[in-house]
């Protein structure tokens, strides 16, 4: 159970590192989580207005 969730907060961790957060020590998994959703949305969000400025 350990590893697994070790596992997933590292999944989450590599994820945040893609879009440039690396500074996340000393967080829990929830905030993590919390975070990475709310940078999901935030860009699907964008993406979304992006895509209706350009076409129209």
């Amino acid at each position: 159970m350990e590893k697994e969730r070790q596992l997933m907060t590292q999944d989450v961790i590599n994820q945040l590192a893609r879009y440039g957060y690396t500074d996340i020590q000393n967080k829990s998994y929830r905030e993590l989580t919390y975070a990475l959703s709310v940078l999901q949305t935030t860009k699907e969000y964008m993406d979304y207005h992006a895509r209706r400025m350009l076409n129209g």
